[in-house]
């Protein structure tokens, strides 16, 4: 019996492209983001798309305020950590 396989290998990790990063940049700023209540009473928070005015992306929702910014002050940190990087 034959079996085949291949393997792959880097000599770095690959790299983030530039759009992804100034998406990070667009979404860890706060202004960029805003809380609407829905018409069952839970909370949604949503970004403000970078590429189109006017559209905003849900991210998270929540029954109250308090679980929803609790869930927002979780979610930024990461994003923020994720914008320092090292470019070649």
């Amino acid at each position: 019996m034959t079996l085949f396989y291949q393997t792959h290998s880097w000599n770095s990790q690959p790299q983030i492209s530039d759009e992804t990063i100034d998406l990070w940049k667009h979404i860890a700023d706060k202004g960029n983001w805003r809380i609407t209540q829905l018409p069952n009473g839970f909370y949604q928070t949503e970004y403000q798309d970078p590429k189109k005015e006017g559209t905003w992306n849900d991210v998270t929702r929540r029954e109250t305020l308090e679980e929803l910014n609790q869930r927002l002050m979780l979610l930024l940190p990461t994003i923020l950590k994720n914008r320092i990087y090292k470019r070649s």
